[in-house]
């Protein structure tokens, strides 16, 4: 008879590293951040959203 195969043990999860200090984006090498553009209505989806299926 053939053995049953143990299940396959789960891959340990790495730990994420050490998070870093927000770090003051330097006007030299990153673009300015844009005005924050008005709330969409709430029954017009995001014009990035794709609107809900229904």
């Amino acid at each position: 008879m053939v053995q049953p195969q143990p299940p396959e043990p789960r891959p340990v999860p790495v730990p994420d590293p050490v998070p870093q200090p927000p770090r003051e984006p330097s006007p030299a090498t990153e673009p300015p951040i844009p005005p924050t553009p008005e709330p969409p209505s709430p029954n017009k989806p995001a014009p990035n959203e794709s609107p809900p299926n229904r």
